[in-house]
Order: C-alpha cells, then structure tokens, then sequence
C-alpha cells in the first residue's frame, strides 16, 4: 500500500525556481521527486540521536 501524499508548499525567489524547473528538464526528473529526495537526506541526517536539538531551550 502507498502511503498518502500531501501538499507541501514553500516560497522561494521566481528565478530559483525557474533554473530549478529548468535543470529538472535537462535531467528528466520532477522537481516534486528532488525535493522529495533532498528531505528525505535532511531528515535521515537530522533525525539522528547524535543530531543537535532543533529547538532551543
């Protein structure tokens, strides 16, 4: 079974996101599946035991 997909949205200047939809094209891979891959690389090096905290306090 797939696993549900929801809707993340960001802003980000015009002119990234036209180099990042065009470097998307010359590769053949979705913008969506880059974002995707780059949080999944976040995550697994954030959500490590040895990771700072992400909140103050």
């Amino acid at each position: 079974m797939k696993e549900k997909q929801v809707r993340l949205s960001v802003y980000i200047p015009e002119d990234k996101r036209a180099r990042f939809k065009s470097v998307c094209a010359i590769k053949k891979i979705s913008m969506n599946q880059v974002v995707s891959d780059l949080l999944d690389e976040w995550l697994k090096k954030n959500e490590s035991p040895e990771s700072p905290s992400l909140t103050k306090g």
